[in-house]
């Protein structure tokens, strides 16, 4: 498992442990003699270099989906070790019923492109062989998803869709400006450029501590709080937060904001090296495994 939601620590070990069963140079050399399953978000797509058999994904914008078809047979060395049923590249993308794009329309914002790029998946479905030739692909779909006005038989729900996703496109890149000047003096460095800069859900950095034995605030690795000096205080915050999306931040689901601008999540440890708290109905765990995890806890009101 692979996600964003990991300490720095331990999410290069799950990227070092991917790259040693999927990577050009397998470790051990016989790694892929047997089958792996790698279950993984959006950040499987960029940066990793992987070599997938097969590739099973939900639907998104073509070019993302384009991203991710570039880990389908990356390195042809490893093309003699496929298995006899997957001598070319196979992909399955997962497709709503209807125009109803639910929570894919609330992750990419604009459901007019998962529209569009669905259209192009079904007409190669029809085809022969439901083949997608590259590189010709990346024009041909691209353009005719991003570039192309009208389709002329769009529903109204992904016009409006487009339509709402321009407009607040806008407005967050108005406010973002306005934000920039209201404060001037923002770096790179500045915990709040993220939330002041960036389109979309933004991101709250939540800094996973945990008690110890004595009482002291201690890192997920044992490093206490207390053994750092302020200049080394911004690297190591960094290196144990994990980032969530800012809506986790409201309606008293996670502990304000202290006074060094940081949302600091204390939790404890059991006897499995879990980590776990509850803050108001939601509880939360962490695992160097699993990552971070919430569950809303579900409020049953009693009867007078």
């Amino acid at each position: 498992m692979l996600h964003s939601r990991f300490i720095f620590s331990d999410r290069q070990s799950k990227e070092e442990c991917v790259l040693n069963l999927f990577g050009p140079s397998p470790q051990p050399q016989n790694a892929r003699d047997q089958g792996h399953l790698l279950i993984a978000t959006q950040v499987v797509e960029q940066s990793l270099d992987l070599d997938f058999d097969w590739l099973i994904t939900q639907i998104c914008p073509v070019d993302l989906l384009f991203q991710r078809m570039g880990r389908l047979h990356r390195h042809a060395k490893n093309q003699a070790k496929r298995s006899s049923v997957f001598t070319l590249p196979i992909c399955t993308v997962f497709l709503p019923i209807g125009d109803d794009y639910a929570l894919h329309e609330l992750i990419y914002g604009n459901s007019r492109v998962l529209w569009r790029t669905q259209q192009l998946l079904e007409s190669a479905q029809k085809q022969k062989e439901s083949n997608v030739i590259f590189p010709a692909a990346y024009r041909d779909w691209i353009e005719q998803v991003y570039l192309k006005d009208n389709w002329g038989n769009e529903p109204n729900a992904v016009l409006e869709s487009d339509a709402k996703f321009m407009i607040e496109s806008e407005s967050s890149r108005y406010n973002a400006l306005t934000n920039l000047r209201r404060n001037p003096g923002l770096d790179d460095n500045d915990s709040n450029i993220a939330v002041l800069t960036r389109d979309g859900d933004m991101n709250l950095n939540l800094l996973l501590i945990y008690m110890d034995s004595q009482g002291r605030q201690c890192f997920l690795n044992g490093t206490c709080l207390d053994e750092l000096d302020d200049s080394e205080k911004a690297e190591v915050f960094n290196l144990n937060s994990v980032p969530v999306p800012l809506s986790w931040g409201k309606c008293n689901q996670l502990p304000m904001i202290d006074q060094e601008n940081v949302c600091r999540l204390i939790m404890k440890r059991d006897e499995n090296d879990r980590f776990f708290v509850q803050h108001g109905h939601n509880l939360y765990f962490y695992h160097s495994n699993t990552g971070l995890e919430r569950k809303k806890l579900i409020c049953v009101g009693a009867e007078a």
